[in-house]
C-alpha cells in the first residue's frame, strides 16, 4: 500500500544520503535490470549498484513484528539472486555480491540488519526458467498452469479476506489475481456465495 510504499522510499533515501558519504567513486540509485521476459523485455529496479566493489544493494523497511518472523524473507533473497543473474556491469559482467539491508522500524529507532547474497548459478538459472516457463505458459499462451480448475476468485489462493483492528474485512487478493480472474468474475462470485448462504 502507499504508506508502505512511501516508508520504504524514506529508507532507501537515507540509506543513500549515508552511502554517498561513505562510498568513494559513487553508486548508481534505481539502476535497471533488464530481462528478457516481457514486451519487449522485463525489468527490475535495484535500489543500489555500486560498480566500485562489484555490489547490488537492495534496501527493505519492515516493522519489528515482521522482523520477528525471520530475515531475510526467501523472496527478497530471490530478488537479489534474479538480479546477481540477469543484471550486467559497464563492462558486461555479472555481479558477484548482493546484500540485503533491512531498516527494521522499533519503537525507539531503526535497527540496520544486512544480509550478504552471493550468485549462485544455479539459482539464477531456475529463477530464469521459471520466469520463461511464466511467460510462455501463462502470458504468451493465456493458461495459468499453477491454479487447480477448482480455484475462486473469492478463495484461497486468490483471493482471502481478513478483519483489522476496528473489526473491518479487508480483502487481501494475490498478486496475480488480475492475470487470472476479471471484475465480471466477481459478479458471479458474489452471486455464487449469497446462493449457497
Amino acid at each position: 500500500d502507499a504508506r508502505n510504499f512511501e516508508k520504504g522510499r524514506a529508507g532507501e533515501m537515507w540509506v543513500e544520503s549515508v552511502l554517498a558519504k561513505i562510498l568513494p567513486g559513487g553508486f548508481i540509485r534505481e539502476a535497471i535490470c533488464l530481462h528478457p521476459y516481457g514486451d519487449p523485455h522485463g525489468e527490475g529496479h535495484i535500489d543500489i549498484e555500486y560498480p566500485t566493489d562489484n555490489l547490488l544493494i537492495e534496501v527493505k523497511t519492515t516493522s519489528e513484528e515482521k522482523a520477528a518472523y525471520g530475515l531475510p524473507v526467501a523472496a527478497h533473497v530471490t530478488q537479489m539472486q534474479s538480479y546477481l543473474h540477469f543484471h550486467r556491469d559497464a563492462a558486461g559482467r555479472q555481479y558477484e555480491h548482493g546484500g540485503i539491508l533491512y531498516l527494521i522500524l522499533r519503537r525507539h529507532g531503526i535497527h540496520p540488519a544486512w544480509y550478504p547474497v552471493n550468485r549462485v548459478p544455479d539459482a539464477g538459472n531456475a529463477i530464469e526458467a521459471l520466469m520463461h516457463n511464466l511467460w510462455h505458459d501463462h502470458v504468451l499462451r493465456g493458461t495459468v498452469p499453477f491454479v487447480s480448475q477448482a480455484a475462486h476468485p473469492k478463495a484461497f489462493p486468490c483471493s482471502w479476506d481478513s478483519k483489522d483492528t476496528d473489526g473491518k474485512t479487508i480483502a487481501h487478493p494475490c498478486e496475480y489475481w488480475g492475470h487470472c480472474w476479471s471484475e465480471g468474475d466477481l459478479d458471479g462470485a458474489f452471486a455464487d456465495a449469497s446462493a449457497n448462504a
